[in-house]
């Protein structure tokens, strides 16, 4: 069947004899249908990224044995996003999808749980942004991150999965690993707890490194060191849970400031070191996190509600 007719079918611009013409081939083999419904997937990603003035203007028609859903959510920390495209239409250039970036930044003081297109599953954190094409293309699955966030990567052994951040690449095939990439504050961090990870260091050139579980790698000055670790509470937040095991006071000042949308002030020469364990529930607030810091650490704080402001003395 002549592409063009069946282009101009799923949008009902076709006359009677073109959609006789199309039904009739339908009925003929279950490969048409396939084909129709490929293109109609295509036609659906394109109208779901066009401008507001153009999809209003744009009514496509869908076969009657297709049925074809989409739902987006956005209830405050969950969002699924979802988009799949089955088999390649030749005359329909799916390079262009690819090239459509979409961007989901999460408010400070939020999580949000999402799927990409290719099945991977993202936890973001408060004050993170990810960008990702509409449909990934056929060569390879790269995504950017600013901020923290929690990747379980759909195994692909022709397209492998790369996490772009300010300082390093991440490159994978499928696996579970989290990463923290704060360029205001020269902060980049990836901690791997499944499957195997390249990171590649932009700045210096230095070798890549080569992750295992259990390793953990932290940007210190402007060269990248590998340690080894225990457990995995630090991507406890996911759960909306911050460990104080083996974490600093100002990564916890840190943490704090983007879990419950507060500035944070520190009116002292230094930081005190923290000398206690255990864990904060977000949900408990932010007068509770620092009556459990100040058990393990001297300070004080001043906090005004109205400002969202806390200010360390």
């Amino acid at each position: 069947m002549d592409k063009d007719i069946l282009s101009r079918y799923l949008k009902c611009e076709t006359s009677a004899e073109e959609e006789k013409a199309v039904l009739d081939w339908l009925e003929e083999d279950d490969a048409h249908r396939c084909e129709l419904d490929t293109m109609s997937d295509v036609f659906t990603a394109l109208v779901m990224h066009m401008p507001a003035k153009a999809t209003e203007q744009k009514k496509l028609r869908f076969p009657l044995f297709r049925r074809i859903m989409h739902r987006v959510a956005a209830v405050a920390a969950v969002i699924t996003l979802g988009l799949a495209i089955g088999h390649e239409v030749s005359d329909i250039k799916i390079e262009h999808l690819s090239q459509q970036m979409v961007a989901v930044e999460v408010p400070k003081g939020h999580r949000m749980n999402m799927t990409l297109p290719d099945g991977t599953e993202i936890c973001l954190n408060a004050g993170s942004k990810l960008e990702y094409p509409t449909i990934f293309p056929k060569k390879n699955r790269h995504v950017k991150l600013s901020g923290e966030a929690v990747f379980n990567v759909t195994e692909d052994k022709e397209r492998p999965f790369t996490v772009k951040t300010y300082t390093c690449d991440i490159k994978v095939l499928g696996t579970k690993f989290c990463v923290n990439a704060d360029e205001a504050n020269n902060r980049f961090t990836t901690l791997l707890m499944k499957g195997c990870v390249k990171i590649e260091h932009l700045v210096t050139g230095d070798a890549d490194i080569i992750m295992h579980p259990y390793d953990y790698v932290k940007l210190e000055g402007r060269s990248l060191t590998k340690y080894r670790v225990k457990h995995f509470d630090s991507v406890l937040w996911t759960n909306g849970v911050i460990s104080l095991q083996d974490t600093s006071f100002e990564e916890l000042l840190a943490r704090f400031e983007k879990a419950y949308n507060i500035n944070i002030i520190v009116q002292r020469d230094e930081l005190p070191r923290l000398h206690c364990r255990g864990k904060i529930h977000i949900s408990d607030g932010i007068e509770h996190a620092m009556k459990i810091l100040r058990w393990g650490a001297k300070f004080d704080y001043e906090y005004d509600a109205s400002e969202a402001t806390l200010i360390i003395k």
